[in-house]
């Protein structure tokens, strides 16, 4: 819309008004701070306790700003009639549905979750009558060998209980070079002029099928679009870190996101996942650019979906935040160590917009959505140096002025306001979610009028104290960032898998713990009036190691939920695909495999020996054909290695190669079942033994599956 001439005024005027909003904000929060350090005139300590305040209310402001005119348009009949969803959008309806790609790109995930997923979607797809249009594609980047063959296993199982054989594929790329991002872009060179949008997921992704099929109706009537971001939201959140997070997000998270829409419009920003994009422009003008190796910040920028997005605005394509379309989830980590993990990706690459953010011909506000990433994680060492310079202010100033000062009746006032101004721009937009929710009748989706203010209420506490807790992780890792440590992109935790352990939260939580009683002990010791307002600080940090461990407990998530603590509309008015999802959610039988229930490590056993495992490897992952004489002897010196001395005489890497060579996979599993037992680790007899225990009769013949279908990955 924001190339229609008929909304260019109306397009000025929003962000006019936005940043007017904004700046006055700013400007009556700042002036009494400098009045009040300015009471006895400048000094150098003041001008900085000054600067520092006015960097960490920008946004804090912004935040305000956001939330309230978004409170403002979710008041408004009918809602923001300049949204990419909205009825009356300027349309160019074409008959049937463009050709679209559904791309999950993984990294040594949860298989079989990942793979329930998908049918879930593919389900539901089917569901609306539009599924021939949509080809779903899981790109593997895996370097697990049990994973890889996992992942080829649950496709071939998922295609054949689905019928998906031809509109489901697999492929495991052999370099997983610029990790996420690098598997996209080499997704469109293969396959993106077959397809007019890919529709990107997470592997904790899940959508219904008539949001894919929305999604591309909305490209099909804008043209212009060329990426529309949806609004994910969480669902089956188990812990109660979990269930925390989940009811702030679907509490207020509608909100926001309807201001932010307010001013951004057409240039919204991309958050890498639930989205759409038009490939063609996408392979144009949004590859990303390579940053100095030797330097802080360099190397392959790892936050490249803000950096895509604005590459796709500056190319004269929008983007757009679809806030208001449903059936669009994630999953939040299971507890506060598995999200600090994932910050420190996200922090890294978030800083690395600073090399960005100055290219040109970007859009101002795609500038402003790179500074707000910097901001986001700089904040925190910022907010750390605030606290800190704080107290011993007391100390450079003259000790007899600033007690005289602080008696005055304008400093208490002054201080008062200030106190009051701050905690309101923090607080004031969680009221208004929650007064929103229940006026607008969204009240029940969270247990009642009654439950949704108890549940407010304890959310605003347990933020409270994470936040600190929070803020010393994210200063550590903008310090190490900044003084040239790498980040190399991982797996995420996505689930709690075993339940973790008192112990298991005591090392990482050293240092926020120890920063707490530091903290506390100088407060005390030189500026005591301030332990009252910094209570919640110092006890987030203090109790950080027993506050994780709590947060972590699904027992204590599952008593919420009895006592509609947390609740929110998926628990309680769930979409159908949440439905179906959850409804999969088996209790897995123990795997009749090498070995019975197998380690990480068997998947390796379970491919050499399993001749329907080895026959699928071998026609989904072929390898290269043509091989040096050098690599064919290193891979045969390997393969004869791991049969003679079991997996623990090859490594990773040499596994990979063998996995990768097709020929080789079929001779090792004709050597398995046809050498003698003298010849062969102890460890392949007994995983031959189990396996012919468990399988009475062995089957030989061609597999129900294509090796070569439309656009067939190789």
């Amino acid at each position: 819309m924001e190339n229609y001439p008929q909304h260019r005024e109306e397009i000025i005027h929003r962000r006019s008004v936005f940043f007017t909003y904004n700046a006055a904000l700013i400007v009556f929060g700042t002036v009494p701070l400098a009045e009040l350090l300015a009471f006895q005139g400048w000094t150098l300590a003041r001008g900085v306790s000054l600067g520092l305040y006015f960097l960490l209310l920008i946004p804090v402001v912004y935040g305000f700003s956001t939330a309230t005119v978004g409170f403002w348009l979710m008041l408004r009949r009918g809602g923001d009639p300049l949204r990419i969803s909205h009825p009356s959008a300027p349309s160019e309806v074409q008959e049937g549905l463009s050709p679209t790609a559904v791309i999950m790109p993984i990294f040594n995930e949860d298989v079989p979750q990942v793979f329930l997923r998908l049918k879930a979607m593919y389900q539901s797809l089917q569901a609306t009558g539009q599924g021939g249009a949509f080809h779903f594609f899981v790109l593997s980047d895996s370097n697990d060998p049990s994973a890889w063959i996992a992942e080829e296993k649950a496709w071939f199982d998922l295609c054949s209980a689905t019928g998906g054989f031809g509109s489901i594929f697999y492929r495991k790329r052999r370099v997983p070079l610029h990790n996420k991002s690098g598997n996209v872009a080499d997704f469109c060179r293969r396959w993106g002029a077959d397809y007019k949008y890919m529709i990107v997921l997470d592997a904790d992704s899940l959508m219904a099928g008539a949001t894919l099929v929305e999604l591309v109706r909305i490209m099909d009537r804008n043209p212009r679009a060329g990426i529309v971001q949806t609004l994910p939201q969480m669902a089956f959140g188990r812990t109660l870190f979990q269930r925390v997070y989940q009811f702030g997000a679907h509490l207020a998270a509608g909100m926001f996101s309807a201001g932010m829409n307010y001013w951004q419009l057409g240039s919204a920003t991309y958050w890498g996942h639930n989205a759409i994009i038009r490939i063609r422009p996408f392979m144009q003008h949004c590859a990303m650019p390579e940053l100095p190796e030797n330097c802080p910040l360099g190397r392959r920028i790892l936050s490249h979906d803000t950096v895509e997005a604005a590459l796709m605005r500056r190319a004269g394509y929008e983007v757009w935040l679809a806030y208001d379309l449903p059936g669009s989830y994630e999953e939040y980590p299971p507890h506060l160590m598995a999200a600090v993990q994932r910050d420190r990706r996200w922090c890294f690459g978030n800083l690395q917009h600073a090399w960005v953010v100055s290219t040109k011909g970007l859009r101002n506000p795609s500038r402003i959505h790179l500074l707000n990433g910097i901001m986001a994680y700089l904040s925190s060492p910022l907010w750390m140096l605030f606290l800190v310079w704080s107290a011993f202010l007391p100390v450079v100033e003259n000790q007899a002025e600033l007690a005289q000062a602080i008696g005055t009746p304008l400093v208490i006032r002054l201080t008062r306001f200030l106190a009051l101004y701050v905690l309101g721009m923090l607080f004031i937009p969680k009221l208004l979610a929650a007064v929103q929710a229940g006026w607008s009748g969204r009240a029940a989706g969270f247990g009642g009028r009654l439950a949704l203010a108890f549940s407010a209420i304890a959310e605003t506490l347990v933020s409270m104290v994470v936040a600190p807790v929070l803020m010393v992780f994210h200063t550590r890792f903008v310090i190490a960032a900044l003084m040239g440590t790498t980040v190399r992109w991982g797996s995420q935790v996505r689930s709690i898998g075993d339940h973790p352990t008192l112990k298991d939260f005591v090392r990482p939580n050293l240092i926020p713990t120890l920063v707490g009683v530091a903290f506390a002990v100088l407060i005390g010791w030189r500026n005591p009036g301030l332990i009252p307002w910094m209570t919640p600080i110092l006890l987030g940090l203090i109790f950080s190691i027993p506050l994780s461990y709590w947060l972590a407990s699904d027992r204590l998530g599952a008593a919420s939920r009895r006592t509609k603590l947390f609740l929110n509309p998926p628990e309680t008015m769930p979409d159908p695909i949440l439905v179906e999802y959850q409804a999969s959610q088996r209790p897995e039988k123990a795997q009749k495999t090498p070995g019975g229930v197998l380690p990480a490590a068997n998947g390796v056993f379970a491919v050499v020996i399993d001749p329907l495992i080895n026959r699928l490897h071998t026609s989904v992952s072929p390898g290269s054909v043509n091989q040096s004489l050098r690599t064919q002897a290193f891979r045969q010196a390997a393969a004869e290695r791991l049969l003679a001395h079991g997996l623990e005489a090859v490594t990773p890497f040499e596994l990979r190669t063998i996995l990768w060579d097709a020929q080789l996979m079929q001779k090792l599993h004709l050597r398995v079942w046809s050498d003698s037992s003298t010849s062969l680790h102890p460890s392949w007899i007994s995983a031959l033994a189990a396996y012919r225990a468990s399988h009475t009769t062995v089957v030989d013949g061609n597999l129900p599956f294509q090796t070569e279908p439309v656009a067939a990955p190789k």
